[in-house]
């Protein structure tokens, strides 16, 4: 949320000003025309406006060229709204008396009281050259350039304005805003600073100085400044906006959601504040009343760009994908540059498999990651990656916008602890696939060379799994309740020595903890399948299939390889006693059953294309697919009606606990996988379960995974490099049921030999590789990839 600004120096005024005011003869008047400037005057001073014009007028009729006449009519016309027509009456005035600058510096203002920016400088222009002594003229053109952002003129103007005496506070805090908007955020402290001095308990003038301490990050500072601007403003909605937004980045929500119903208490028709409420809601878990905020919002706003996107994330986490795309098309219309904005509808269309214009959009959205703009989301990113460079792209321009290296917690101390103190973070630490993977990892890990920590910001579920990977840590710190820094300088006092972050750019992350540096060595790891691109990440830990050391330019981080694949996988996993038969699952009994349980957004047009194209070749076989939601469904059958495939020869299955879904697999002939983005998780469950992977090796770590995991289970033959390769093979072992069958019992043996699923040999290497780390670290040598021997 973009705080709003709090204006010290608002537009010019166009009332009754000293510039250019009506000077008449002392006395009473000497002459008619007189007597009624006199009237007319008298009642613009109590207010009378319409009296006031009447006589005005009627001076005028009288004396055109009247000076005083036509100025306070203008000013008159202009305190009514009828700023059009005062413009006119100063104009008149400027055909009588063009080399006076009071009538130009009069017609500045009401220009850009009426938008004429770029006019009302113009007329500034002139004033100041008839008078260049005009200081009142000098800020009025400083602020309307102001406006106009260009920040590089307002300066030299506010600076010409200081240098000739008139310092006002208004002027400093102009100064200092003009600043921040120029990226020159220490300077701008020091400018506000200077203004609050002049009048320490101007609200404006506080709430602009909270504005920069905002930028420089300084939070709390933040909130002491702005609740002092409270105290001379305690209703002002943009000064309780800013707090709000204060207390939100502070993760502060419920004072947050407090701060936004006081200012819409006082202006409830205000789209930002319902759209910043929504915010705080969503944030507290009340995603309905959220959602009534942004709809709320855009009733009163309808093209506000950042409510649109705050909707339709929140919609993406409601599930209701459709609904998103409308919401992110839109966006799209409205700002095709906006951040995130052409990803975030790619990937909402792909979560639907709803495939209209995705050629174009594709077009359009990788342009703008080859351009380096925040056009995607990382993970989303990933569904069309065409290499480790898109990817590293991507995730740089997201760390640069959202996620900035923040003063470093750990600068160069040396811990001196008997075993290496060793943090994993995250939200996963429950029924999560990275849970699932890592559980046997967590309880094996060496406790004679490691301590081992969780340090856990995900729900507290209650469920069995959750039970299971809190008692394998010897401390489980739940950081629900705190705020990123305050978790990262709790990691900091903990003393961590390796931070594991298992989140990256997935859901609900909290890589700002990270971006502290709350401990000497941090690590990305499994759950976000990639480079963070994030200067503070020392190591991704990888294998030699994902990572090979020719790509390790694309990635910000150091590559520690294992000797395996990189993915964990637990030997406990239990697949449940009652199998579900064929029938039962929708399936025909003698059929040939493709299966494929990846997400419907790794699906796209390409990938399904090769799929129907087997289907065409293998006439007795269905493809097993996951029903994500009924629209993907009702897409897909119609894609593959559209490629000469009878519809129904598409199944789909619901979602199912891992113990059942393990079950029913097992009635597959064959998992295919995906490209660009391969199965993960998926792909060691159909191992598991006993069903042969297919896969194409992609271009980048994400569309790699599957290969090393058919290595690490010695099964290479079911790695290809071409989609032509994959469809041939495919094929192949569709109608050779004796070759397929020959694989699944080599698969069952592996199983219980092969280096991929023996949870103990894991943990070792990937224990070796935490050591390597730490003993460069400890020689007070920097990171550096290396490989962790067999």
């Amino acid at each position: 949320m973009s705080p709003p600004e709090l204006a010290s120096s608002p537009m010019p005024q166009t009332g009754p000003r000293p510039a250019f005011a009506a000077v008449l003869p002392p006395g009473p008047p000497t002459s008619f025309v007189e007597e009624l400037l006199h009237d007319a005057l008298a009642h613009h001073q109590a207010g009378n406006l319409t009296e006031a014009e009447r006589f005005y007028r009627a001076v005028l009729d009288r004396e055109p060229r009247q000076p005083d006449a036509l100025h306070l009519l203008g000013l008159c016309l202009a305190a009514v709204g009828r700023v059009e027509e005062g413009i006119s009456s100063v104009r008149r005035l400027l055909a009588f008396w063009p080399d006076d600058a009071r009538p130009h510096f009069l017609l500045g203002n009401l220009l850009a009281e009426s938008g004429q920016a770029e006019q009302a400088v113009l007329a500034y222009d002139t004033a100041l050259a008839l008078d260049a002594d005009g200081l009142e003229a000098r800020v009025n053109r400083a602020n309307v350039l102001q406006q106009l952002q260009r920040f590089a003129e307002a300066l030299e103007g506010y600076d010409q304005v200081l240098a000739a005496g008139l310092r006002l506070g208004s002027v400093l805090s102009s100064r200092g805003n003009v600043l921040h908007a120029l990226g020159r955020h220490e300077e701008a402290l020091l400018a506000h600073d200077e203004a609050v001095a002049t009048a320490p308990g101007d609200g404006a003038l506080l709430s602009n100085r909270g504005i920069v301490l905002v930028a420089l990050g300084r939070l709390e500072q933040a909130r002491e400044c702005y609740e002092q601007a409270l105290a001379a403003l305690p209703s002002h909605p943009a000064l309780l906006t800013n707090l709000g937004n204060v207390l939100h980045d502070l993760e502060r929500f419920a004072e947050a959601k407090t701060c936004y119903e006081r200012a819409l208490a006082v202006a409830p028709e205000d789209p930002t504040a319902w759209t910043n409420l929504g915010t705080a809601l969503e944030s507290l878990g009340r995603v309905g009343d959220a959602l009534a905020c942004y709809v709320r919002s855009l009733e009163l706003r309808p093209a506000s760009t950042g409510t649109l996107s705050s909707l339709g994330n929140l919609l993406v986490r409601l599930k209701r994908h459709d609904d998103a795309a409308l919401i992110f098309a839109r966006l799209v219309e409205l700002a095709p540059d906006h951040d995130y904005a052409q990803g975030s509808l790619l990937a909402a269309r792909l979560r639907s498999c709803d495939w209209q214009g995705y050629d174009e959009l594709l077009e359009r959205t990788l342009a703008g990651i080859d351009a380096g703009r925040p056009v995607a989301l990382p993970f989303v990113a990933l569904l069309w990656s065409r290499g480790p460079q898109d990817d590293l792209r991507v995730a740089e321009a997201t760390v640069r916008r959202r996620h900035p290296a923040r003063p470093p917690l750990w600068r160069g101390q040396r811990y001196r602890h008997e075993r290496i103190r060793l943090a994993y973070v995250g939200t996963v630490f429950n029924d999560h696939v990275t849970a699932q993977l890592m559980a046997g990892v967590f309880e094996q890990h060496d406790r004679d060379r490691f301590e081992t920590l969780a340090i856990s910001f995900g729900p507290d579920s209650q469920d069995p799994l959750q039970d299971r990977v809190r008692s394998a840590f010897e401390r489980f710190v739940d950081v629900r309740a705190m705020g990123v820094s305050a978790i990262a300088r709790l990691m900091h006092e903990m003393e961590i020595d390796i931070a594991v972050d298992l989140n990256g750019h997935t859901a609900d992350a909290r890589l700002d903890i990270f971006a502290h540096r709350p401990a000497p060595l941090q690590v990305n790891y499994l759950s976000y399948p990639g480079t963070l691109g994030a200067p503070y990440l020392d190591y991704l830990i990888a294998d030699r299939h994902i990572v090979p050391p020719a790509d390790e330019a694309c990635y910000s981080e150091q590559v520690a390889r294992l000797p395996f694949s990189y993915q964990p996988n637990d030997d406990k996993r239990v697949i449940a006693a009652e199998r579900p038969t064929r029938a039962q699952c929708g399936l025909p009994e003698d059929a040939f059953v493709f299966c494929s349980f990846n997400n419907a957004a790794k699906l796209n047009p390409a990938m399904f294309e090769a799929w129907m194209d087997l289907l065409r070749d293998t006439p007795n076989s269905v493809l097993w697919l996951l029903r994500s939601n009924e629209t993907v469904a009702l897409n897909l059958r119609r894609e593959a009606s559209a490629r000469s495939v009878a519809p129904e020869r598409l199944v789909f299955a619901p979602f199912l606990a891992q113990a059942q879904n393990l079950a029913r697999l097992g009635l597959a002939d064959l998992f295919l996988d995906s490209l660009p983005f391969n199965a993960h998780t998926t792909a060691s469950d159909a191992l598991w379960a006993g069903v042969p992977l297919l896969t194409c090796t992609g271009t980048n770590f994400a569309g790699r995974v599957a290969t090393g995991v058919l290595h690490a289970l010695d099964l290479p033959e079911l790695v290809t490099d071409s989609l032509e390769a994959y469809l041939a093979l495919a094929n192949q072992l569709a109608t050779q049921p004796r070759r397929l069958n020959a694989l699944k019992a080599r698969l069952r043996g592996n199983r219980q030999t092969a280096p991929l699923f023996n949870t103990s040999m894991f943990t070792r290497h990937l224990e070796a590789a935490y050591q390597t780390m730490w003993q460069r670290h400890e020689q007070g040598l920097p990171p550096k990839s290396f490989d962790v021997p067999a």
